[in-house]
C-alpha cells in the first residue's frame, strides 16, 4: 500500500504547504466561521481577505512542523474549539512521565469525574 497522500509533511516541504494554506477558500472560510458565525454574508470576502494577512503573517517565520503545530493548530483552532465547547481543560501528573523518550495521548471520557 503507498501511504505518500496521508503521510505527514516534512519540514522541507513546509514552505509550499504553507502558501497553499494561506490562499486555501475553505481554510480562511472556515476561521471566519469559527470566530465570526453570524458575519453578514457581504462581508465575507473582505474578512476572508484579512484572515489571508493574518495568515501570512503567522506562517512567515514557520520552519518546522512542530512550530506549525504550535503557532497555527493549538493557536488559531485548538483554543477556540477549548473555549467555545468546554469548561476548561485541565491536567495533571505530567512529572511522572517520560516526555523525552515517549509520546502520550490521552483522553478522558465525557462525563467522567474523578
Amino acid at each position: 500500500m503507498d501511504f505518500d497522500d496521508i503521510r505527514p509533511y516534512t519540514n522541507e516541504e513546509l514552505p509550499e504547504v504553507l502558501k497553499r494554506i494561506a490562499v486555501n477558500k475553505w481554510i480562511t472560510g472556515g476561521i471566519r466561521q469559527l470566530y465570526l458565525p453570524h458575519l453578514h454574508k457581504m462581508f465575507y470576502k473582505p474578512v476572508e481577505k484579512l484572515i489571508y494577512y493574518y495568515l501570512l503573517l503567522k506562517i512567515r517565520d514557520i520552519k518546522t512542523t512542530d512550530e506549525f503545530r504550535k503557532k497555527i493548530s493549538l493557536d488559531i483552532l485548538v483554543k477556540n474549539l477549548v473555549r467555545d465547547t468546554t469548561a476548561g481543560i485541565s491536567y495533571s501528573g505530567l512529572e511522572n512521565l517520560d516526555l523525552k523518550k515517549k509520546i502520550y495521548f490521552y483522553i478522558q471520557p465525557q462525563g467522567y469525574y474523578s
